[in-house]
């Protein structure tokens, strides 16, 4: 068990049992929010479900588990600032939601998505930041998560291009 030094060592720490409990608690409630609101039925429907976890997750963030809102991508990391986010691997991860709010704003039919790619964006500087934090250690460790993950998914892709699966 990791023990936690600086700001994060002079509040008590809640119980893992606690923690559990927040995080189901968590779960449930937006999936009940889901339920109750029929959020299911059609796209545009499921990405305002999707769209709704943004603000439950920032106040489960701050006023639940009590911590800075810079900790959901790196426990323990400097605070978020230009020079923090700012990162070649930043604008690389913004490519693609660039392109798809671009996209989206062009076309009519594609105007429900903008939400999302307003997101997928923000995710791209969280994710930035997240990556300047790595260590030698936290890339090797990400590349064995990723070999399987990526071998399994062109695995699938050449499956269903051999049996006529689009």
């Amino acid at each position: 068990m990791a023990h936690e030094t600086g700001a994060a060592a002079t509040t008590k720490p809640a119980s893992r049992a606690r923690r559990m409990v927040e995080g189901l608690a968590f779960v449930a409630g937006w999936v009940a929010i889901g339920y109750v609101f029929d959020l299911g039925k059609t796209l545009n429907r499921q990405c305002v479900y999707l769209l709704i976890g943004i603000p439950l997750t920032v106040v489960f963030q701050l006023a639940i588990r009590k911590r800075p809102l810079h900790e959901l991508w790196v426990r323990d990391g400097p605070r978020l600032g230009f020079r923090s986010v700012l990162a070649p691997v930043t604008v690389v991860l913004m490519i693609v939601p660039v392109y798809l709010l671009v996209r989206d704003l062009a076309d009519t039919n594609g105007a429900g998505f903008v939400g999302y790619d307003v997101v997928l964006f923000v995710g791209a500087i969280g994710a930035g930041y997240a990556a300047r934090q790595f260590t030698d250690a936290t890339w090797r460790q990400s590349g064995n998560l990723a070999v399987p993950g990526f071998s399994h998914a062109f695995s699938d892709s050449v499956r269903n291009v051999l049996i006529g699966v689009p």
